[in-house]
């Protein structure tokens, strides 16, 4: 049966870095960053932008769980409210897939510190602190394997996610 394992967590806490390490150890695997659905400039939310991505995000979602390349799809996002889950995932249909939910997290003190580096990097904006901050604690009641990430390297937690995933 083939497994759609979500990734979430707040802006910074490395869904994507650690995403790079998955894939390579679930080959063959597909990958989506939702973040890649948001590409536009200037980066405006609205109700219809909004629809615009799930949409697509659930388009690419359906293509990969229909092709017969992989067994793993990995999706990342940043996914603050449970709701989320079910919006991306209901309409995926004709084909058997399990959901595996997992949460990375990690210390306030760790997030900041990371988010600071990206800052440094020009990577980031100072106001993401703040608002990955604010995220933090949306995840701690959420039904989802959670994940610290306080001083593992990405290697590290995507094995974890790994073998997760392999016992559900």
């Amino acid at each position: 049966m083939k497994k759609l394992i979500i990734i979430n967590g707040p802006m910074g806490i490395g869904k994507t870095t650690v995403c790079q390490e998955l894939k390579r150890l679930m080959a063959p695997c597909f990958y989506l960053d939702g973040d890649w659905a948001w590409m536009m400039e200037p980066f405006t939310v609205t109700d219809e932008n909004k629809e615009m991505v799930l949409q697509n995000i659930r388009f690419l979602l359906q293509n990969y769980l229909e092709n017969d390349f992989a067994q793993n799809i990995l999706f990342s996002w940043v996914i603050p409210q449970e709701e989320i889950f079910d919006l991306i995932t209901d309409d995926l249909t004709d084909t058997d897939f399990e959901v595996v939910k997992i949460t990375l997290t990690a210390s306030e003190n760790s997030l900041i510190s990371r988010l600071e580096d990206d800052i440094v990097l020009g990577l980031r904006k100072r106001e993401i602190v703040e608002k990955s901050l604010a995220y933090l604690d949306n995840y701690k009641s959420m039904k989802t394997h959670k994940i610290m990430t306080d001083n593992k390297t990405p290697l590290q937690i995507a094995k974890e996610i790994k073998l997760y995933s392999d016992i559900n």
